[in-house]
């Protein structure tokens, strides 16, 4: 057995004594703990998009490679991953792929509630549970009151939609660890995959694998004793408590701000059309010749109907065109004679043209 293989045996042996004295700590506590940075893959079309996201969240060095190509030998995109094989590649998936609804639980479930989440994946979606990849995370963590209810958020992908983009990043050599739900304005939800099996380890691996799990278990049992950390974070739990009662009260500010702002965007841009349509009005008032005169004028959504008389009626449609206004001008019936006037009566339909700012916003 060589240093690397030894190394790496040591190393599995601390990960799964670590995963088993975190499993001790509250689900408050953990969540923190268990933020690491993570190489998230985004498929858009037939494109492919890595990043490397930290641990506030923030996403760097990114990267895009094509789907469709059939040359899986890219030399940048495996130098890109070799740089981060350390951390795990997990999958965003957008909302609209997904199936998320809160519902209820008692909080007796709390206790065993992957399994309870399994029994609600066929009473509350119209999916088997064979089908389906499965995500839950608690909203309210804290109970106060045994007949209180749990608020879990339930998540499910179909395994079809799933399964075959791993299966084409997966001729790219990138193997997914997790599929992540992206939602609107809240926390994402993680959905780990069932591991790949491994191959078995002979016993002279498993003995040395032994022999340096019981060195590390005497180190970190010398050094810092578990119980220390448990002591302190039930210290510290009524202030997390406080705390999580600020932040909720802070994100009801925000959604009351939010509210606001959507409700004065929504008065301006309603002034602004209003302002638009009289400036049009205004500037036509000006420019129609004398021989023409305006029965009614009428604004549907984006157009402007108009409804008179002229002795030149067909001259009317270069004149409103010509005023910038429009981006298409046209008559919606035939002309007709008026024979006590003598003109020809017209109904002309002209399509506004979108504000600038309107362009800018659906670029964006």
């Amino acid at each position: 057995m060589n240093r690397q293989e030894l190394l790496e045996i040591t190393k599995n042996g601390f990960t799964w004594w670590t995963e088993g004295l975190l499993a001790w700590l509250p689900d408050s506590v953990m969540q923190k703990v268990r933020l690491q940075p993570y190489v998230q893959c985004v498929i858009k079309d037939e494109r492919a998009i890595l990043s490397l996201v930290s641990k506030k969240g923030e996403q760097h060095d990114e990267l895009r490679f094509d789907l469709a190509t059939e040359n899986t030998d890219n030399a940048v995109l495996k130098t890109w991953l070799d740089n981060y094989q350390q951390y795990d590649n997990v999958l965003l998936v957008p909302e609209e792929y997904c199936l998320v609804k809160s519902i209820p639980m008692p909080a007796k479930a709390k206790d065993n509630l992957d399994e309870m989440i399994k029994f609600e994946v066929d009473r509350q979606t119209p999916f088997s549970l064979d089908d389906v990849y499965i995500g839950h995370q608690l909203e309210n963590d804290e109970i106060e009151n045994p007949e209180q209810s749990l608020s879990v958020t339930l998540a499910v992908v179909p395994k079809q939609y799933v399964n075959e983009i791993i299966d084409r990043l997966t001729a790219f050599s990138l193997p997914i660890k997790a599929i992540l739900i992206e939602q609107r304005g809240q926390q994402a939800v993680k959905i780990p995959l069932s591991a790949v099996k491994q191959a078995p380890i002979d016993s002279s691996r498993l003995n040395l694998w032994l022999s340096g799990l019981a060195l590390i278990l005497i180190m970190m049992a010398m050094y810092k004793p578990v119980v220390f950390y448990q002591e302190e974070l039930e210290a510290i739990q009524p202030i997390l408590v406080q705390a999580k009662k600020q932040a909720l009260h802070v994100n009801e500010l925000k959604q009351q701000n939010k509210a606001m702002v959507d409700r004065i965007q929504f008065l301006d841009t309603k002034l602004s059309d209003y302002r638009l349509r009289v400036d049009i009005l205004n500037e036509l008032a000006e420019l129609l010749p004398q021989h023409t005169w305006l029965e009614r004028s009428e604004f549907k959504g984006n157009k402007l109907n108009l409804f008179g008389q002229s002795s030149a009626a067909t001259e009317l449609i270069t004149l409103l065109i010509n005023t910038g206004h429009f981006e298409a001008v046209s008559f919606i019936s035939p002309l007709t004679h008026d024979v006590k006037s003598g003109d020809d009566k017209f109904r002309i339909e002209a399509v506004i043209k979108p504000r600038q700012t309107e362009r800018v916003a659906d670029e964006l």
